[in-house]
């Protein structure tokens, strides 16, 4: 039977009752004391009305109050529904009223934000600078010290089954969707990080992730079961970035992409800082380059580097590939072998296995895969299907609509989303094969390759980010028409400083599009 996430944090309590947790900017807290702030929490939420299955907004930033009540609300019941602090008004409103939560936990900082709200259903507020109490509108945080710390008043019984949170999707594929994620789906991974990747009670892990995206916990919880240490940072500047890698001997850290190129810039500046203690460099939020990759290792040359790949709907990471060595054949970095309990299936449009050297959609099955989105029928039916190969089974299965392709000694490979290969002079493109081959020039640190019809042409058009905003168009458009096929080659090379992202760091293809668009209105 699985655990339930909260008992994650109660089953050790008592062994590391005093060793310190959770820590940010502002304070420190121990296994004992965030185990009685969230129950305090929790009675708290129960009084105020808060019953199994109520769905509970949080918008907070990463801290560790922001811990405290996102696991307070799991002893109580409810469900979090984690709202991105960046996300426009509109976006957070309509998480809001698509819920239908029972109330709001907030930061004071956006107050404004929700100021629709107040009045109509309960909020809670942290307050950073003043503490106080009952208010028309609202009460603070603060409120809950009065509440019983040992025990949870009235708890209901949760199950393996039942809703932890409800974390909506970035968009990029359309509107965004409300993944719900149960307590089965989460534990699994957690246990499997702890026996694979030498976690324990000497261990310091750097949280970087907003509330918002899946891997929040997954940078949490392997602390809660061991004893270990968190840290929770969001970059303002490279030089307190690096300072705390240092000061606190971090072990281990998540690394986009957009994080990767700004410490390859910057390489002089790592060598002033002591960085031995980092050991576990976890990379696959987004796509990473070979390229990059490698000079990753070159900074943190003591670290392993660890390739994940997975998605919010089969939480968090469904493989893991320690990068030891490099094939001269391979196009990408492979994904790796699947979490214990999860399988993977690479299938073609008529639901075969895609033998080696072709490219098939990924199809995952496991206990790790969600409920399904919230109010969303129609894309829950659309993406979780019955298993291919087993019709008559029932068993349910999560189409990613990501593109894969494998060699002769199995290893897996991203080729592109199903959604971004398009058709160029009646010839099948992935956007990806196109992106590699221009970032294989040393100039290159990113690139992004869109397509889009313009007065009934198709186009591609590549956006680059270059080594010392090196602009020699004719270096990139000889590169590319010696290494690609005449209907793969971009009409166009736009060279940007840095790459818009969206919410959840990710390359903004519709700013790329929209930027696009506008120039060429001008």
């Amino acid at each position: 039977m699985s655990l339930l996430v909260h008992e994650m944090l109660t089953m050790n309590v008592v062994k590391y009752a005093n060793n310190p947790v959770l820590n940010d900017q502002n304070r420190t807290m121990t296994h004992g004391e965030f185990d009685q702030r969230t129950n305090q929490l929790a009675n708290m939420l129960i009084d105020m009305g808060v019953r199994k299955g109520d769905r509970v907004g949080i918008l907070m930033d990463t801290s560790v109050m922001a811990a405290v009540v996102v696991f307070g609300v799991m002893k109580s019941g409810g469900i979090y529904v984690p709202i991105n602090t960046q996300s426009p008004e509109n976006v957070m409103k309509n998480i809001l009223e698509d819920t239908g939560v029972r109330l709001i936990v907030i930061d004071d900082r956006y107050i404004e934000k929700l100021q629709s709200y107040m009045g109509r259903i309960p909020i809670v507020v942290n307050h950073a600078k003043q503490i106080i109490g009952e208010e028309s509108h609202y009460i603070g945080l603060k409120s809950m010290d009065s509440y019983e710390t040992s025990a949870i008043q009235n708890a209901p019984e949760i199950i393996s089954k039942d809703i932890v949170c409800i974390i909506y999707t970035s968009g990029t594929a359309g509107k965004p969707k409300g993944v719900m994620c149960r307590h089965e789906n989460i534990t699994p991974f957690m246990q499997y990080v702890i026996a694979n990747f030498q976690h324990n009670e000497f261990s310091k892990s750097m949280s970087r992730s907003p509330l918002s995206f899946d891997p929040y916990l997954t940078e949490i919880v392997p602390s809660l079961m061991t004893g270990g240490q968190v840290y929770f940072y969001s970059i303002t500047t490279l030089t307190s970035f690096l300072k705390t890698l240092q000061r606190e001997k971090i072990k281990d850290f998540n690394c986009p992409p957009s994080l990767i190129n700004l410490l390859l810039a910057n390489s002089e500046q790592l060598r002033q800082y002591d960085l031995s203690n980092v050991e576990d460099i976890y990379i696959g939020f987004e796509y990473c380059p070979i390229k990059i990759v490698k000079g990753l290792q070159l900074l943190f040359p003591g670290a392993r580097v660890i390739h994940s790949y997975g998605t919010t709907e089969t939480y968090a990471c469904s493989t893991f590939f320690v990068i030891e060595s490099y094939e001269e054949s391979w196009k990408g970095i492979p994904i790796g072998d699947p979490i214990k309990g999860t399988q993977l299936l690479v299938i073609d449009e008529e639901g075969r296995t895609v033998q080696p050297g072709g490219i098939g959609e990924m199809v995952i099955r496991g206990s790790t895969l969600s409920s399904g989105y919230w109010n969303n029928t129609e894309d829950t039916n659309r993406s979780f299907r019955i298993h291919p190969h087993f019709p008559d089974s029932g068993e349910i299965v999560y189409y990613t609509g990501d593109l894969f392709t494998c060699d002769e000694k199995s290893n897996l490979f991203f080729v592109g989303r199903k959604d971004e290969q398009v058709k160029i002079q009646g010839y099948r493109v992935e956007l990806l094969e196109i992106q590699n081959i221009i970032q294989d020039l040393d100039v290159v640190f990113e690139c992004c390759v869109i397509a889009l019809k313009l007065d009934g042409e198709d186009r591609l058009i590549s956006f680059l980010v270059t080594e010392n905003g090196n602009k020699d168009l004719q270096l990139i458009k000889s590169h590319c028409v010696q290494k690609l096929e005449p209907w793969k080659i971009p009409k166009e090379h736009e060279f940007l400083d840095v790459f818009p992202q969206n919410i959840n760091k990710k390359v903004d293809k519709r700013k790329l599009y929209e930027m696009y668009i506008s120039q060429q209105e001008v």
